[in-house]
This record gives C-alpha cells, sequence and structure tokens, in this order.
C-alpha cells in the first residue's frame, strides 16, 4: 500500500497520462493525510467553480469526489510526529521548493513507512521516502 498525494490524485480524476497506475494503486488500497483531503477538495470545488458552478454546488460536488475515495483510503490525522517530519522536509529540501503540503504527503508516508505515490519530480529527490508515480 502507499501513501497518495494530490497530484496523482488529480491525475486519475483527470484521465492524464498514467492515471491507470494511479487506478491500479488505488485498488490495492492505501492512506490520505487530512491535508491532502483539505488539498484535493480545494482543488475539485475551484475547478467546478471554473466550470461555472456556484461556490455551494462547487463545494458539493467536490465533497462528494473526495468521499468516494475513502472506500479505498484511509484518512491520517496530523499528528505530531507527522508536523515535525514535514517541517524537517520544508528546511531540509528548501531548495525544491516543496510546498507545505507536499512536505506532510512525505511525512505521513515517513512515519507510516509506506511509499508515497505521487508524481511531482521535486518529491522523488528526497532521500527518506521512495515515491512512486
Amino acid at each position: 500500500m502507499a501513501v497518495f498525494d494530490t497530484f496523482a490524485l488529480v491525475k486519475f480524476l483527470k484521465k492524464e497520462a498514467g492515471w491507470e497506475k494511479v487506478d491500479k494503486a488505488l485498488q490495492e488500497g492505501g492512506y490520505i493525510s487530512d491535508a491532502t483531503l483539505y488539498e484535493l477538495l480545494y482543488v475539485c470545488a475551484r475547478d467546478f467553480l471554473d466550470q461555472g458552478y456556484n461556490l455551494h454546488e462547487s463545494t458539493r460536488k467536490a465533497r462528494e469526489i473526495v468521499t468516494s475515495f475513502m472506500v479505498h483510503l484511509k484518512g491520517q490525522f496530523l499528528s505530531d510526529q507527522v508536523r515535525s517530519e514535514a517541517v524537517y522536509f520544508k528546511i531540509k529540501y528548501n531548495r525544491l521548493n516543496l510546498s507545505h503540503f507536499d512536505c506532510l504527503a512525505l511525512a505521513t508516508a515517513k512515519t507510516l513507512n509506506e511509499p508515497l505515490f505521487s508524481g511531482e519530480k521535486g518529491l522523488a529527490q528526497t532521500k527518506e521516502v521512495r515515491v512512486l508515480g
């Protein structure tokens, strides 16, 4: 199993190149951090707003999508250990310009001792977590 980040899940939703790998990995199950759930909810809601839906309808539709992932993924709260590891990644890999959400996903994967399913090039440059995708 793996921890999934927003990049991989958006790739799956938009059927972008490589989405089949994400689909296969999702079928095996995995984990998702609360921070990634928030980021995915935001990205989906913003996309619906861009399509012309109002804010209420956009957030409702985004919640449905995010909830559908929870059939395959187990949510992970942001423990003290995860937050501390995220700060470690943010500072150590400052040159990679990783987002806070990226660092929280890395930290979740490290804490669970699982690979991170992503696709973002910068994440693959970290040494502490195996990055798939």
